[in-house]
């Protein structure tokens, strides 16, 4: 008889049948968006330039609900909404629905959205996040499945991890942009944020609401405060 023993803080080695099972293989989908890539998940996903959008597309000629994306499994499929200026799949008119490929190229107006797909082996373990390039990541993150909660766990790797030659002022709007959305989807959904991420988000719009020498982030950090419940 053998006695494993688990040293403090390191467990038990699994078996290998028990290592065999809890992986599998994982289809990832995403849309590449000037220069960002945007994971598409199973269900749903409305793309547009409105801000009810879980993609937005800062671009005029784009309707603010143009498309919908469906997956379901391993299909991705895109339906137009009836868009003022139209969908373009690869150069042709989208003509109702149309199942997507890997490689695909969706043209709204002036802005294109590559479909990019790759096989991973992942625990079979539902993930607390889901992100394709993620920087560095707080070792201590907490970490929800809820994507609107994940999103805090993201700024807070944007804030921790920003190199000291990089463009601060376009960073601090693009958390800006993200926070608002943020703030805005969950009063959409009747949701609200817990004490544990207001404090972590309320500690985001402080560090970064220094950035901008001339101060035009405070009343907007005093804002995003005040929605939170975190203000003094």
């Amino acid at each position: 008889m053998i006695l494993k023993i688990a040293l403090p803080g390191r467990p038990l080695p699994l078996p290998a049948s028990a290592i065999y099972k809890s992986y599998e293989v994982v289809r990832t989908f995403w849309f590449e968006y000037r220069g960002a890539r945007y994971v598409i998940r199973q269900g749903e996903t409305l793309v547009g330039r409105g801000d009810e959008c879980t993609l937005q597309v800062d671009d005029v000629a784009v309707s603010r609900q143009h498309v919908m994306v469906r997956r379901m499994g391993d299909i991705v499929t895109l339906t137009d909404l009836g868009s003022s200026n139209g969908t373009f799949v690869n150069g042709e008119p989208l003509l109702g629905s149309l199942s997507l490929r890997a490689g695909d190229i969706v043209t709204m107006g002036k802005s294109e959205l590559l479909l990019g797909a790759r096989d991973s082996i992942e625990s079979a373990i539902p993930p607390g996040i889901e992100i394709l390039e993620q920087r560095r990541m707080p070792p201590q993150a907490e970490i929800s499945t809820e994507p609107e909660f994940s999103t805090v766990a993201v700024l807070e790797s944007h804030v921790k991890s920003r190199a000291p030659a990089e463009d601060e002022s376009q960073l601090a709007w693009m958390i800006r942009k993200s926070v608002d959305h943020l703030l805005g989807s969950l009063q959409n959904r009747g949701l609200e944020m817990g004490p544990d991420h207001s404090s972590r988000l309320d500690a985001v719009v402080t560090d970064v609401a220094t950035w901008l020498a001339d101060g035009s982030f405070r009343e907007w950090a005093a804002d995003v405060k005040r929605r939170l419940g975190t203000a003094p």
